[in-house]
């Protein structure tokens, strides 16, 4: 994840942009993959589970932050 797109102007702009607790979860747990956290510690820091920062992470390589923080779909 180091090698990704790191825009931490942007980043830190969306941070106080989106006050929703799910929207900052996802932003602080790919700054961490940034930072060079290993997925386990930024899954304990955050408070997920493996699986929901794969797909946190994959979001985010497919679509930007655009993708990551749109709002969560309700059935």
């Amino acid at each position: 994840m180091r090698n990704a797109p790191q825009d931490r102007e942007l980043w830190q702009k969306l941070y106080y942009k989106y006050p929703k607790a799910y929207q900052r979860r996802r932003l602080e747990a790919i700054k961490f993959m940034w930072d060079g956290y290993k997925q386990v510690d930024v899954c304990e820091r955050i408070g997920c589970d493996r699986k929901t920062l794969h797909k946190w992470i994959d979001l985010y390589l497919s679509g930007g932050f655009t993708s990551l923080l749109e709002p969560i779909q309700s059935n």
